[in-house]
């Protein structure tokens, strides 16, 4: 009976010791500004973590320029997570590392969508076609009627 109370002992310091082996860690949050072509980042602008080219969280912008990530200590403990805005590298990269919490400001250039100068091109391309064809047809024309 002596060992009783020392049996029990035991027995929860060994269920305590199992239980906090089985407990996940803390998460990481990543948080800061994000700017494009630098302005602040839109609402609706999205920003992503991906290890191994794989995203593991993303996070659409509902304030003008601020994010913030909460990544479980789950998705990869040591490796490397890399920070994209709207799909774009923002040449941030870090080690993934259970309960930090990183301030890091995001920044991207993007161009402006260059469609209207393709059609433009295009355009230019069949013109001068055009007049190479109509060049060639005259200068057929003036050699037919010589003979």
């Amino acid at each position: 009976m002596k060992f009783f109370p020392l049996l029990i002992l035991t027995l929860i310091c060994f269920t305590s010791l199992v239980y906090a082996a089985d407990m996940p860690g803390l998460p990481t949050i990543i948080q800061g500004q994000v700017s494009i072509n630098e302005k602040l980042a839109p609402t609706g602008t999205l920003v992503s973590a991906k290890i191994d080219n794989f995203t593991i969280k993303e996070y659409t912008l509902t304030e003008e320029g601020i994010y913030i990530l909460t990544i479980a200590s789950s998705e990869g403990e040591g490796k490397e997570i890399s920070l994209y805005v709207d799909n774009i590298f923002t040449n941030q990269s870090f080690e993934f590392k259970s309960g930090n919490i990183v301030e890091t400001n995001l920044s991207i250039k993007k161009t402006k969508s260059n469609w209207i100068y393709w059609i433009i091109l295009i355009i230019l391309i069949l013109v001068i076609l055009l007049v190479v064809s109509l060049k060639r047809k005259k200068s057929k024309g003036f050699k037919n009627n010589k003979h």
